[in-house]
C-alpha cells in the first residue's frame, strides 16, 4: 500500500529492529526506507551542541540496514538534534514519504496531557498516515516472525467504522490508499459496526444492525471493486471492547483508523472511540492523519 516510509525510533520503542529487516520490509512493497533518530542537544557551562560520540553510536545501532539493501530499495539513515516533530516534515517532503513509522508507550490520559505524545506530535505536524507501536510488539517476536511481519505490516486491516465524519473520511482514504498501492499488493480489510447496546427494545436494536450492516455491504461492494478482499461484521456491544474481541479471533495486521481537522489547531481531537484504541491498542494503528 505504501513504497516509501520513514521509521522514526528512540531507541526505548523496539523500531530499532527494523533496521535488521530492510529485505523483508522491501517484500511489503516499499520502496525507500528513512530511519530517523533524534539526539536532544547537551548543554555545558562552556559548550552547546551534539554529543558526537551519541551521534556515532546511532549510526552504528541503525547501520545493519545499509549491509543488505535489495536492487531498486534507497536506504537512508538521518540523525538530528530537533524534536521528532520539527524534524518530520522536512524529511517527509524531502524524500517523499508516504508513511511513518512510530512507537508509543501506553499511558493513561493524565500521562498523555502531562508529557505529551510523540506519536500524536508527528501525526499533527503531517498530513500523511502514521503507523503506531508499542515497543512490547517488537520485543516478543523472533528474527524469522518478525521478518513475516515486516512484510506484512498493513496488509491486513480492521477498519471500525460508526458512520461519523472520521469513519467515512477514514475509508476515503484508504480508497485512494489502495489505488496507488504496488500492483502486487494482496490487501484485505475486514469492517466492523459495533452497536451499543443500550437496554432499549429488541426491535430497535436489530433495526439498527440491519442498517448498519447494509451501509457496510455498500462499502464492501465499493473496496472489491478496487481489488480488496473484504469482509464485513455487525456485532452488538461495547465498541472498544468489541473491537479488540474482533481483532483477537482475525487474521489482522493493524487498525486503521482517523480523525478530522478543525479550522483551530487547538480544536484537533481525536474521536473518543479511536482515542481509546491509542491508548489501549496492543496491536499495531495505522493512523490516518487529517488534511491540513
Amino acid at each position: 500500500m505504501f513504497e516509501s516510509c520513514l521509521i522514526c525510533t528512540e531507541f526505548s520503542d523496539g523500531l530499532e529492529r527494523l533496521a535488521q529487516f530492510v529485505p523483508s520490509l522491501a517484500k511489503g512493497g516499499l520502496k525507500k526506507i528513512v530511519f530517523l533518530h533524534c539526539i536532544p542537544v547537551w548543554e555545558s557551562t562552556s559548550l552547546t551542541g551534539v554529543d558526537p560520540q551519541a551521534v556515532a553510536e546511532a549510526e552504528a545501532r541503525l547501520s545493519p540496514a545499509l549491509a543488505a539493501i535489495p536492487a531498486g530499495v534507497e536506504v537512508k539513515i538521518e540523525i538530528s538534534s530537533d524534536r521528532p516533530g520539527d524534524v518530520v516534515p522536512s524529511l517527509v517532503k524531502t524524500h517523499g514519504i508516504e508513511v511513518i513509522l512510530v512507537g508509543a508507550p501506553f499511558r493513561s490520559g493524565l500521562e498523555e496531557k502531562l508529557s505529551g505524545s510523540t506519536a500524536l506530535g508527528i501525526s499533527q505536524a503531517t498530513a500523511i498516515p502514521v503507523m503506531i507501536f508499542r515497543p512490547q510488539f517488537f520485543s516478543i517476536f523472533t528474527q524469522e516472525e518478525l521478518s513475516l511481519r515486516c512484510a506484512n505490516l498493513w496488509r491486513s486491516l480492521l477498519i471500525p467504522y460508526n458512520g461519523d465524519g472520521a469513519a467515512d473520511y477514514l475509508v476515503e482514504q484508504l480508497k485512494v490508499l489502495v489505488t496507488q498501492a504496488p500492483p502486487q499488493s494482496k490487501l484485505r480489510f475486514s469492517l466492523l459496526t459495533v452497536v451499543e447496546s443500550t437496554g432499549r427494545k429488541e426491535i430497535l436494536a436489530t433495526h439498527r444492525q440491519a442498517e448498519a450492516r447494509e451501509k457496510l455491504e455498500t462499502i464492501q461492494a465499493e473496496l472489491e471493486n478496487l481489488g480488496v478482499e473484504t469482509q464485513i461484521a455487525v456485532e452488538v456491544g461495547d465498541s472498544i471492547e468489541e473491537v479488540f474481541r474482533f481483532a483477537s479471533h482475525e487474521d489482522v495486521n493493524a487498525i486503521a483508523i482517523a480523525t478530522l481537522y478543525q479550522k483551530n489547531i487547538f480544536d484537533w481531537t481525536v474521536p473518543k472511540l479511536n482515542e481509546e484504541m491509542l491508548r489501549r491498542s496492543w496491536l499495531p494503528l495505522l493512523f490516518l492523519s487529517p488534511k491540513k
